[in-house]
């Protein structure tokens, strides 16, 4: 998400066949990608037709750098790339868009910039800001379609059409890259019905579903098969607290959701080695963390 072999695989090759993981490990959309498709997510962009409202006194800039409505106004918003590598060769398969804030301010963390957006109303908005910049980013990096980019996004943003400023970018967008929206587990047990609407849409549409840092709110576990996501992200805690009988619970589940969808299992928090082989015991097929690449600009003609 955004915030920063003993036992058997789940998902395994059935998975990979799924998501169209060949031996290479390059990426193959399910779905082809057609020009009619793509939904909001999180990343960079200009601001033209986004209303930005006066802010209150609890919003307004500081000395140690702007408010949250001059940066949704000036698109204030870095986006950097974390990989995602294939946990038993190495290989890197798609790319994390992960936004920050003006460098050395007080919304340079993910944290405090969204939720400052939040508290300005403002989240909408954002959302788009951030849309933008990831696209543009993998355009200009050449991202071939076997690579995918994953990007967070916000049901409330799902549920409107992209604002008329974005549209050109993101038909560009969907006829060049394969993008995979990712929805926090928190989100389903929020809203569940307008989130398997908007879901429904979308996959109708021809995009892949990943559902991020599951095993946060285990609640939201048995809900997994009714959203049918393509790729489920363990949580951080899962991944190196994978001992905890809770973590063994979240992981059960998840396996037996793998099975039963042939869905890919992604482990987030891939630090050490320790930590790859333990997400390779719970049966992960994909792994993101430090281990594998910290967040930074994406390389030139990724493929």
């Amino acid at each position: 998400g955004r915030r920063d072999r003993a036992a058997p695989r789940l998902g395994g090759e059935r998975g990979r066949r799924r998501l169209g993981l060949r031996a290479a490990a390059a990426w193959t959309p399910k779905r082809p990608l057609s020009a009619s498709r793509l939904t909001p997510v999180r990343c960079r962009a200009d601001t033209q037709g986004v209303t930005v409202l006066s802010p209150p006194a609890s919003a307004a800039g500081t000395a140690s750098g702007p408010s949250i409505h001059e940066v949704v106004r000036g698109s204030l918003v870095e986006t950097v790339f974390q990989p995602l590598a294939d946990l038993g060769s190495g290989i890197v398969v798609g790319y994390e868009a992960l936004s920050r804030g003006p460098q050395g301010s007080e919304l340079e963390s993910p944290d405090a910039l969204f939720d400052a957006a939040r508290l300005a109303g403002l989240s909408g908005a954002l959302d788009w800001i951030c849309l933008a910049g990831a696209l543009r980013a993998a355009l200009a990096a050449n991202v071939h379609p076997s690579c995918a980019i994953f990007i967070n996004v916000e049901p409330s943003s799902l549920r409107r059409p992209p604002p008329a400023w974005l549209t050109e970018l993101i038909e560009i967008a969907q006829s060049k890259l394969t993008v995979v929206f990712e929805i926090t587990e928190r989100a389903i047990a929020d809203a569940p019905a307008e989130l398997l609407g908007a879901t429904a849409r979308i996959r109708g549409e021809g995009m892949l579903i990943a559902v991020d840092d599951v095993g946060a709110h285990p609640g939201s576990l048995a809900l997994l098969p009714f959203l049918g996501p393509e790729l489920v992200k363990l949580d951080i805690d899962v991944t190196q607290t994978a001992g905890l009988w809770a973590m063994a619970r979240t992981a059960t589940a998840v396996h037996a959701y793998a099975e039963w969808s042939g869905a890919c299992v992604v482990a987030e928090g891939i630090e050490t080695s320790e930590h790859r082989e333990s997400a390779l015991a719970l049966g992960a097929d994909l792994g993101q963390g430090w281990l594998f690449g910290r967040p930074g600009a994406l390389p030139a003609d990724v493929v």
